[in-house]
């Protein structure tokens, strides 16, 4: 026989797995974001914009990045060849913190054969042009250099292959 008090324990315990079950079958949704998750976020994304301007003044500064102007100069073109350049994804350009747009150095390397490099960006469609940049200056395993170097030998087809199998990941 069970005394009054294991049997007040005994109820509370199946009305405690009867809540549990019923949570359990019945979830609720929790909420993605927190007060403290969106601020932390908005932290992160205001440290990012500024390490982001950062190194693109560095490039800049640094001449990794050339202006319309210095591109043009070196190469002996025109702002139209350029903007057509780009208009048609052969060449690509960064925003900088002016609001102009700049150009990576390694385009005006003799060594560099536009037409190839510009297949070669027509490939890569329309990624951002960060993406673009590290595709061109990171080594790639199946290149086993980076795709400017491969261009630079002569490699358009490896560079082409690679490009497709970057552009689609």
């Amino acid at each position: 026989m069970w005394t009054d008090e294991e049997l007040k324990r005994a109820e509370e315990e199946d009305r405690t797995l009867q809540r549990l079950l019923d949570d359990a079958s019945n979830p609720q949704p929790r909420p993605m974001s927190t007060p403290a998750s969106i601020a932390a976020g908005n932290a992160a994304m205001a440290d990012w914009e500024v390490r982001a301007a950062e190194t693109m003044a560095r490039r800049i500064e640094s001449k990794e990045l050339l202006s319309a102007g210095e591109l043009c100069s070196s190469l002996g073109i025109t702002q139209a060849a350029i903007d057509e350049a780009v208009a048609t994804n052969r060449l690509f350009a960064f925003v900088g913190p002016d609001g102009e747009n700049y150009y990576p150095a390694f385009y005006a390397d003799a060594n560099l054969d536009k037409v190839a490099f510009g297949t070669v960006a027509q490939e890569l469609r329309n990624l951002p042009a960060a993406s673009k940049y590290h595709f061109f200056m990171s080594k790639r395993t199946n290149l086993s250099q980076t795709p400017l170097e491969a261009l630079k030998r002569g490699g358009v087809a490896e560079v082409l292959q690679a490009a497709a199998g970057f552009e689609n990941t």
